[in-house]
């Protein structure tokens, strides 16, 4: 079935609501220290990590729950091997689309392509227009307004989730 808008997604809405109700402090903590800092912290992904592993044990079967879990060291080593080749994705950003993937259903993976790519291109844009406006005045040491060779993706992939997540809580199974 495909998952665009108008159809069912492939995610169930109680795991979706228990993981964006769970994810999102952390998924706001993510763009704040990746805006401030360029980082993002391995506690962070760590405990997103966890709350996935939480909210499949509480609505997900266990078979339904591994399979998601397994996609966490799959992304991790597609990431590393696209960092190790300098392809423009940070350490960070790859720990996060690691500990992120076992919220993403492969039936929705269309869908969640399209998300990340709006949501990239949204938050680049709005970044940078932010950056020159008096909005920069609000948080004048982030590193992320001097620092123009990179973009602090945190800032979209984890808007990219919650909205998966929202989506799936009114669209899921």
């Amino acid at each position: 079935m495909d998952s665009f808008p108008g159809s069912a997604l492939a995610i169930p809405s109680d795991f979706a609501l228990w993981s964006l109700v769970l994810t999102a402090p952390l998924l706001v903590w993510t763009m704040v220290s990746d805006l401030r800092a360029m980082k993002i912290r391995n506690v962070t992904v760590y405990l997103i990590a966890a709350v996935a592993l939480l909210a499949g044990a509480i609505t997900l079967p266990w078979p339904v729950l591994a399979w998601q879990m397994v996609q966490l060291p799959i992304v991790l080593g597609a990431g590393l091997a696209l960092w190790s080749l300098r392809a423009g994705i940070g350490a960070g950003d790859v720990k996060f689309l690691a500990a992120a993937a076992p919220f993403v259903f492969l039936g929705d993976l269309r869908l969640v392509m399209v998300i990340l790519a709006g949501a990239l291109i949204a938050g680049f844009v709005a970044h940078r227009l932010a950056k020159l406006s008096p909005l920069r005045q609000l948080a004048p040491d982030w590193e992320s307004w001097t620092n123009s060779r990179y973009y602090p993706a945190g800032l979209s992939l984890a808007s990219a989730l919650a909205i998966y997540l929202g989506m799936g809580i009114a669209q899921g199974q």
